[in-house]
């Protein structure tokens, strides 16, 4: 499998290490939450997919794995009398 492709979908991943760029550089470092801890946890729970240290999920998988694994923002608003 190639490294600039998404394990799950096959998509490109967009990933900066995958064209020899900086981690740094690349957008799952803006986030707002660990793309490592969501892929741990999501490879955890699905045993049959393999991912190599050299490849990353695409921003729409990664977004899908946020969503089902993250606990979800609830609003809640406190009356003041």
């Amino acid at each position: 499998m190639l490294e600039s492709h998404c394990p799950i979908c096959q998509q490109n991943n967009q990933c900066a290490m995958a064209y020899g760029q900086n981690i740094e550089n690349c957008w799952c470092m803006d986030t707002g939450f660990s793309a490592a801890q969501l892929i741990e946890q999501y490879l955890h729970q699905h045993p049959q997919i393999s991912v190599n240290k050299q490849q990353c999920v695409c921003r729409s998988c990664l977004d899908n794995m946020a969503a089902t694994q993250l606990p979800s923002q609830a609003c809640v608003h406190i009356y003041t009398p």
